[in-house]
């Protein structure tokens, strides 16, 4: 967006002065364009960004003696201020503190204004030029001196020439045309001669324009050369030369040694210029400092502005006795007349030199026009910005279009602390809401008057963090399956994710390096089917995240037991009271290989007597084979204890049932607690 303008104040009742900013605009800090962030925790308490509901927006403005003109975002030119001659240009003579839009001919497209002493120009998207209000000297260009207007119509242009460029003077009127020519109407400077219709200002040889400005009674030109070239009065040595002689045609300004210009500017009766070299350069009047040069003395050639160190200006301004200057960091400097505060920095103390103006908070102003000690500059958020008595701020303060976020909700939930966060931003805090997306509604004004709400569906998602139940330990014999479980809560839905733990918790790894280990498609549980007693002791925990954060479970132990061998012959066994290998007699007495007697009192293979049936033998000891026969001292020792070994033999098989009662439920217990 290029904004530029030819602003105007004359002696005593106006004048003009313009400026145009080449190179582009500056651009405003981006701002959101949805809800951001865009979630946040059911809680509530998150400070949220939304963006500030469109309206028109501004680009190219032109600020003239006692009204105004700007380019809407809709392609319309605006207008507001004094409308006696109908400058306002929407078909009336009736003023307007807030802009109106200018009645544009049918099927054209007005842009590049430029506002004067009661009058306005613009270019048509047909590549003519229009005019509309007061025509006292032709400056209407409509082949008469006094008939004006009240809406935009066709300056009467020479065939075959398109137009890229206009602007206005105390009474003259200048556009550039495509064939490189400056062409005038209205007073042409520095002459009396007044023309209804455009004429060419004749250009030095070999010289075409490229960029012009104009002054209260003087214009500026940059030559497609690199030089610049001024014409019309030169009482004050606005044109640069040298002289104070007016001029009726182009003449070379004096650019120092080895510098070219890449901009001009006219003011009311002096001029600026950036050079090649980075510096600024001023010349002509200099009764308020709008030289920046120091001091109040007048200058005929150009000569450097005292701009601060380590600043260098981009794009100039030029208002009747006010400069303006702007950097590419988006810093406005302002200098010359400031008894109405139209420089911006606060005070009305005049300045020979640049001052810092007071941008608002978080917006860069381009380079601001000034006319009839009232300032005006768009923002880069596309809003209009002004300042001086006139106006009535003394620093820029927004003037147009008023926008202001009075509620944003979720789900019909108000927010609180709604604030301008700047940058074309508005902020709010989130209440608490349970988990899920919601509506987005934000409620405003548009220069105080209730707007329709704007909706963001589902702009805004409540988030839960996760929460996940403990698995269960299992116990299960080698080549069982044991599976494991957890649930879980949270919005967004929560990923699961299965680990194993080989020494007791102290190292954990990914579930896939246990090849036993099998995840459920919805990873809510993992089924381990140990292949050996190694798993024994292998604990299993699970982790739930989302983008409100984790949760893990406690860990699940897993036992693994060996398989159970022969448990059918066990069982039998158990059931026929059959003693084992230890020799254990069961309840119907029957000797294992140990050769314990039962209860029955009959032997074993091992020679044991049944003190009832005595079996003849050969050396008094029992053999393997079978029965022996006495001798005489064991007949001695039998006879001495016949009564005692019954006795003895029965207490024996006695015990023996209760030990193996007790072997057998031990036995039965411990294969209990392994299952």
């Amino acid at each position: 967006m290029t904004r530029r303008r030819a602003l105007l104040r004359t002696l005593g009742a106006f004048g003009m002065a313009g400026a145009l900013a080449l190179g582009g605009s500056l651009a405003a800090t981006a701002a959101v364009t949805e809800p951001t962030p865009d979630s946040g925790p059911v809680a509530g308490n998150t400070t949220v960004l939304v963006p500030e509901p469109e309206s028109l927006t501004f680009s190219d403005a032109s600020q003239g003696s006692s009204h105004a003109l700007a380019v809407g975002s809709d392609g319309t030119i605006y207008a507001w201020g004094s409308n006696d001659a109908g400058q306002l240009g929407n078909g009336t003579t009736t003023a307007s503190s807030t802009p109106v839009p200018v009645t544009a001919p049918d099927g054209i497209t007005l842009s590049d204004p430029s506002a004067s002493y009661r009058w306005s120009l613009a270019i048509g998207s047909d590549g003519g030029v229009y005019s509309w209000g007061f025509n006292q000297r032709g400056q209407l260009g409509n082949g008469t001196l006094s008939t004006g207007s009240t809406v935009p119509t066709p300056v009467l242009t020479p065939a075959g020439i398109t137009f890229s460029q206009t602007e206005t003077g105390e009474y003259s009127s200048w556009a550039l045309g495509s064939d490189g020519q400056v062409y005038a109407w209205g007073r042409l400077v520095g002459t009396s001669t007044d023309a209804p219709v455009p004429v060419p200002v004749p250009a030095p040889a070999g010289v075409t324009f490229t960029q012009i400005s104009g002054g209260n009674g003087h214009i500026l030109a940059l030559g497609s050369d690199g030089n610049a070239y001024a014409w019309g009065n030169n009482g004050f040595g606005q044109l640069g030369n040298g002289s104070y002689t007016a001029s009726g045609t182009p003449v070379l300004v004096s650019a120092p040694g080895g510098v070219t210009f890449t901009q001009v500017a006219a003011g009311g009766y002096f001029s600026l210029a950036l050079g090649s070299d980075g510096k600024t350069y001023a010349w002509g009047y200099n009764d308020a400092g709008q030289l920046g040069v120091g001091g109040t003395t007048q200058r005929n050639v150009p000569t450097e502005v005292l701009v601060p160190a380590g600043v260098t200006f981009t794009s100039l301004g030029a208002g009747y006795d006010t400069a303006f200057a702007t950097t590419a960091d988006g810093d406005t400097y302002g200098w010359g007349a400031n008894a109405f505060r139209q420089i911006g920095d606060g005070t009305n103390v005049n300045r020979q030199q640049p001052v810092l103006v007071q941008s608002p908070a978080g917006v860069a102003l381009d380079t601001p026009v000034a006319a009839d000690n009232k300032s005006l500059a768009v923002g880069g958020d596309g809003k209009l910005y002004v300042w001086s008595i006139i106006y009535g701020p003394a620093v820029p303060t927004l003037f147009w279009p008023t926008v202001t976020v009075t509620g944003v909700s979720f789900d019909g939930t108000p927010g609180t602390d709604v604030a301008n966060a700047g940058d074309g931003d508005w902020s709010v805090v989130t209440p608490a809401h349970p988990a899920g997306p919601v509506d987005v509604v934000v409620e405003w004004t548009l220069n105080g008057v209730a707007q329709t709400p704007i909706t963001y569906v589902d702009g805004y998602t409540y988030l839960e963090a996760p929460t996940i139940t403990d698995p269960a330990d299992a116990t299960v014999v080698v080549g069982a399956p044991a599976t494991f479980s957890v649930d879980v809560t949270g919005y967004l839905d929560p990923t699961v994710v299965w680990e194993y733990s080989t020494d007791g918790g102290t190292t954990w790894l990914p579930i896939a390096g246990d090849t036993d280990a099998v995840v459920s498609g919805d990873s809510l549980s993992v089924t381990v089917t140990p292949g050996s007693i190694a798993h024994d002791g292998y604990l299993y925990r699970a982790t739930a995240t989302n983008s409100s954060g984790s949760a893990t479970s406690e860990p699940a132990e897993l036992t693994v037991t060996p398989p159970v061998e022969n448990p059918g012959a066990d069982a039998a066994a158990d059931a026929a009271g059959t003693a084992d290998a230890s020799g254990t007699a069961d309840a119907s007495g029957t000797a294992d290989a140990s050769g314990t007697a039962d209860a029955a009192g009959t032997a074993d293979a091992s020679g044991s007597a049944d003190p009832g049936t005595p079996t003849p033998g050969t050396g008094g000891s029992a053999g393997s084979g079978g029965a022996s026969t006495p001798s005489s001292s064991d007949s001695s020792v039998l006879a001495q204890t016949g009564g005692v070994l019954p006795s003895v033999a029965a207490a024996l098989g006695v015990l023996a049932l209760i030990v193996g009662a007790v072997l057998v439920r031990s036995r039965r217990e411990l294969v209990r607690r392994r299952g």
